[in-house]
């Protein structure tokens, strides 16, 4: 009993005397340099006791640690679950908005088949009335053959909004003639096949443009050296179309630019 009223007096005071032996001082120093400069022995003292008092000092009992595990768990789990849910939901989202690309796309593809045929039509009216021969034409500058940049601007404006910025044709050559001594002319069977560097799903049937003015000695020239070539078409800022004329690798992949120009 008198043990017990000693000790409750000692955690009475206000102050203590602690000696200060070698070891104390040696630790309480150590931890002093880690504080902020001029820290006192109190300072490294309170340190002791923050660090001592911390939870990560304080063992926790059995039972609340496998408790904590299992919270844990169910935590990770249940965010792994809310992750699931939005790939899930952005990969839904995704398959949808590519099928409705799609779906624009093949509905401006048969718009670009109609105003075609519809071009098709009037360049052969055109030509009945002027009282040409269908064949000896068919023979020199090709019948009905539309000029390349009407018919850009025609597909263009056949997709509708937003306006397409690229345009990718495969072309055969069919013609070639002299237009003046230093000028030809050529036709080419040319078909759309990507729109905004997207395969044109459905594409129109073939439809023949014209390439006016090409000089002679031109690389532009020698396209009906090819078997195939591709025209790469851009819509600059002012409204005109920059053409890019390719050759065609085995593979059907874009070989080297054979010249270019615009209309």
């Amino acid at each position: 009993m008198a043990n017990e009223e000693a000790l409750d007096g000692q955690w009475s005071q206000k102050q203590i005397s602690v000696w200060m032996t070698r070891r104390r001082m040696e630790k309480l120093r150590a931890l002093a340099a880690s504080l902020p400069r001029a820290a006192t022995p109190i300072d490294a003292l309170d340190k002791a006791l923050e660090l001592a008092t911390t939870p990560l000092f304080v063992p926790a009992s059995e039972i609340d640690a496998a408790r904590e595990t299992r919270e844990a768990g169910a935590e990770t789990i249940a965010a792994i679950g809310r992750l699931e849910a939005r790939l899930l939901a952005a990969l839904a989202a995704s398959d949808k908005n590519a099928a409705q690309s799609v779906r624009q796309i093949h509905h401006r593809v048969e718009r670009v088949h109609e105003i075609a045929e519809d071009m098709r039509a009037m360049m052969a009216s055109a030509a009945n009335d002027d009282g040409l021969d269908e064949g000896a034409d068919a023979q020199g500058r090709g019948a009905g053959a539309i000029p390349i940049g009407d018919w850009l601007r025609a597909t263009a404006k056949a997709l509708g909004e937003p306006a397409p910025r690229s345009l990718l044709a495969r072309a055969a050559w069919r013609s070639k003639t002299r237009a003046t001594e230093t000028f030809v002319s050529m036709d080419f069977l040319c078909q759309l096949v990507a729109v905004d560097n997207t395969r044109a799903q459905n594409a129109p049937p073939p439809i023949l443009i014209r390439i006016d003015l090409i000089e002679a000695q031109s690389p532009l020239s020698r396209l009906d050296s090819f078997n195939a070539i591709c025209f790469s078409c851009a819509l600059s800022p002012s409204g005109s179309w920059l053409v890019e004329a390719h050759s065609l690798e085995k593979q059907g992949k874009l070989g080297a630019v054979v010249g270019s120009f615009a209309t």
